[in-house]
């Protein structure tokens, strides 16, 4: 939640697709943002490469469908951290 985009820019992508949730992925940095009537923008993450904050982490966001508000980010170090899937 500590990346600043657009408020404005991100509602108006909310209205141009009438969407309750929009889950996104740029920079690999996970973050979230309440949008009004109760909308939410989800920038999720990405396990391809490290995020664009300068270490060798990746993350992903799980949103759970049957209560959205619950978002849980997960971040592991790619250098030190053995993949959990082979």
């Amino acid at each position: 939640m500590g990346i600043h985009h657009s408020h404005h820019l991100l509602e108006r992508f909310a209205d141009r697709y009438n969407a309750d949730i929009i889950i996104a992925t740029h920079t690999g940095l996970p973050w979230a943002r309440a949008l009004s009537n109760n909308r939410l923008f989800v920038n999720c993450g990405v396990l391809g490469r490290p995020a664009n904050d300068g270490t060798t982490r990746v993350g992903y966001t799980i949103l759970d469908a049957g209560d959205p508000k619950s978002l849980r980010t997960c971040r592991w170090n790619t250098i030190t951290a053995r993949w959990p899937l082979k």
